[in-house]
């Protein structure tokens, strides 16, 4: 469903919609977004506080592991206070976080705790945890609940100490509410609540336990009311607050509505509604606006539709670069984000006096759509900037120069990055990364097709830090070579080269490139300045063939890539001179063979080889014609039958490898994942598709054993390989 639909429905309960901001999971959240040009300062929020993330299920443990630091961290220290610095901070975080159960521990503490109430409270509490959940007290666990809660609720009315006789309190309460005893945990709650302290921890645990007893109970009203209230004025866990938040429909939404005449209150309920990022945010972003555009509610939810709106523009941006993408798709996508974009500038221009955030959000939005600055907003933005705003003032103007340059010439770029560099200085790592990342987006899109230049700037734009990069995987080593050697490189290309030469040996890199193009000479020329210890080694011999696909049996072999690439010279050298034999044309043969992605030394002319194969982009390492050619000269120039049958035996392993990757790319579009290997079943659904396919494969198998079964090669090619014994 489009926007426009979503946020036209009567119903309150606001339906979800198709690539919006409750777009998929993948789009919905990215934990390292690539270009992210916010911060949750900027609507008064902690850097690096996980919760304001557009979310799914990927921030979920993000913002569980920061709750449950930030209870560990303030207990902790109300702990600390309550012994009088008798532990030190790290000695109550052993008490009462280690493994061990806290009875085990307690006896190295207690001469310095010297409190009898305390040792009362470390029993109960050692006692009471297997029976809540705590998987190291389990074994140890009463049978029963009952007994337990009832010597709680003793050493509840026992204890003269305020700040134990709380923590029984939550205690008691944690027991009733494990096991579902919920009418009992809210009237003991009644009968003692006096003893609590305002906004201390443990009466907003305590909040959270009455907050589910009531929604178990069925009183959703009040649970909602207490969950929203734990929201805004948590401690520690704003999680205990929005996760259990549930309206499950328009009477219930009503009447929380009329429970209260503030607005601010309203406010707040729409945004956790909208926090249900499967609903539809920008509906519940129009509402606040229009009862409470000055609440910090307006603020948050604005900074979170802005991250996804941020991410979906991004995504189309990338796209826009790839010839591959799907036009159909790129295009609902597209207008689907133009959707949203325009109906929530919508809202924010009808604010009569924006917030900074508001403003930034406008001009940010029209930057990266390519728009021109509104000057008015701008100069109103400046005015407003504080001290660590004015950074995303320079920001603003950086991106609409970069924008407006349509020029990658040396004295182009570097007036730019004039801009540039000294902005770096002014944020954070993270941002630092989006800034050059984003440039580069920019940047690769000016550059010519098919040149080094581009291809580094769209891939550092969209994949890096990858390890491996596609883009050497097949790069022409001639054109890179010369971009390498190069002195004219800008700021900007300096930058992405260095990073990417991290992970690269460059002389190997050039080196494989040149044995991938068969250009042995050069290859070594490279390969030669490698040092020995990082040249790829293959365990196999590349110039033996043997009865398995991908010729990794036999007598093992160690060569390095400069030492096949010598011997490739040796036997390049005698085919141009004509002075080739039949074993000089087969052992060129099969060396040809064994760097590709079916032999048993791939990684001689390929900086990276997965098990599995895309049909178009691996074609380079797939193409065998070249190995088939000098088979075929070997076979012609030969009289020996063994060879001949070994020969003949080659020549039907390349069809089978044909017609296989020719077969699944017929019927799977953008390729399909092969193994050289031959795994198991996959074997045999191959050949059967083959013998539907291809029946003049079948004849050729038919054909070799006629042909062969006397010589001693194909009585053993004939024994032992699964295609004969098939067919």
């Amino acid at each position: 469903m489009s926007l426009l639909k979503s946020v036209a429905l009567s119903s309150i309960i606001a339906t979800s919609f198709a690539f919006s901001c409750a777009g998929s999971g993948e789009q919905m959240y990215v934990k390292d977004e690539y270009y992210n040009f916010m911060s949750p300062s900027m609507v008064g929020l902690n850097n690096d506080n996980p919760f304001y993330n557009v979310a799914n299920h990927y921030p979920h443990n993000d913002r569980w592991e920061y709750f449950d630091k930030q209870k560990e961290q303030l207990n902790i220290e109300a702990w600390h206070k309550y012994f009088a610095n008798k532990l030190s901070k790290n000695e109550v975080k052993e008490l009462f976080y280690s493994d061990e159960p806290i009875k085990k521990i307690y006896p190295k503490f207690a001469t310095k705790i010297n409190n009898p109430e305390f040792r009362d409270y470390v029993d109960f509490l050692n006692l009471q945890m297997g029976l809540v959940g705590v998987y190291q007290y389990e074994q140890t666990a009463p049978k029963t609940y009952k007994p337990v809660v009832d010597k709680g609720i003793k050493l509840f009315n026992s204890c003269e100490d305020k700040f134990l006789k709380e923590r029984y309190l939550f205690l008691v309460m944690r027991l009733y509410h494990y096991h579902d005893d919920y009418k009992n945990e809210l009237a003991f709650y009644e009968q003692n609540k006096q003893v609590l302290t305002s906004n201390t921890l443990v009466k907003e645990w305590i909040d959270a336990l009455r907050a589910g007893a009531m929604q178990h109970l069925g009183q959703t009203l009040e649970s909602n009311k207490l969950y929203a209230d734990i929201f805004q004025n948590h401690k520690t866990n704003a999680h205990l607050g929005y996760y259990d938040f549930k309206v499950k429909n328009d009477l219930e939404w009503n009447q929380l509505l009329n429970s209260t005449t503030s607005n601010e209150q309203k406010a707040r309920y729409y945004f956790l509604r909208a926090l249900k990022w499967e609903n539809a945010p920008l509906k519940e972003f129009e509402s606040i606006a229009s009862i409470a555009p000055k609440s910090i509610w307006f603020e948050r939810l604005s900074y979170m539709i802005m991250q996804d709106l941020q991410h979906l523009r991004y995504q189309l941006m990338s796209q826009s670069n790839d010839t591959n993408r799907d036009e159909k798709e790129y295009k609902i996508n597209l207008k689907s984000y133009q959707e949203q974009e325009r109906y929530f500038q919508k809202i924010l221009a009808q604010q009569s006096n924006p917030s900074f955030f508001t403003l930034y959000s406008q001009l940010y939005l029209d930057t990266i759509n390519y728009k021109a600055l509104n000057q008015a907003k701008f100069e109103q933005m400046k005015s407003m900037a504080n001290t660590s705003d004015k950074k995303y003032v320079e920001l603003i103007v950086y991106l609409q120069k970069l924008n407006a340059n349509k020029s990658v010439d040396i004295s182009s770029q570097e007036t730019v990055y004039s801009s540039l560099k000294p902005l770096l200085n002014a944020f954070d790592s993270k941002t630092q990364t989006s800034l050059l990342r984003y440039t580069a987006l920019q940047m690769a899109s000016l550059y010519p097709q098919n040149t080094p230049e581009r291809a580094l700037a769209k891939d550092y734009a969209q994949d890096y830090p990858n390890i491996i990069s596609d883009i050497f995987k097949y790069a022409d080593p001639y054109k890179l070579q010369s971009y390498f050697s190069a002195k004219d490189k800008t700021y900007l290309e300096q930058k992405i080269l260095s990073t990417y030469l991290k992970n690269y040996n460059q002389n190997q890199l050039l080196g494989t490139l040149y044995m991938q193009n068969n250009d042995f000479n050069f290859a070594i020329n490279e390969l030669s300045r490698v040092k020995s210890s990082e040249d790829f080694t293959s365990n196999y011999n590349p110039f033996n063939a043997t009865i398995s696909g991908n010729n990794r049996t036999g007598k093992s072999k160690h060569f390095t890539q400069l030492e096949f690439a010598k011997v490739m010279v040796e036997l390049d050298t005698k085919i141009k001179n004509k002075t080739a034999n039949a074993t000089d044309y087969y052992l060129y043969a099969n060396g040809l063979y064994n760097k590709s992605w079916f032999g048993n030394f791939p990684m001689s002319s390929v900086s990276y080889r997965s098990v599995y194969f895309d049909a178009q982009k691996d074609k380079k390492v797939l193409d065998l014609s070249e190995a088939k050619k000098y088979y075929t000269m070997a076979l012609n120039s030969s009289s020996d039958r063994e060879l001949k049958a070994t020969i003949e035996y080659q020549l039907l392993k390349i069809k089978y490898n044909e017609f296989a990757s020719n077969s699944y790319t017929t019927s799977y579009d953008s390729g399909y994942s092969y193994s050289s290997s031959y795994w198991d079943d996959g074997f045999v659904q191959s050949l059967k598709s083959i013998a539907q396919k291809y029946p003049a494969f079948k004849a050729d198998v038919n054909r070799y054993e006629t042909q062969y079964k006397d010589t001693n090669y194909g009585k053993k090619a004939i024994k032992e390989c699964a295609t004969f014994r098939y067919f």
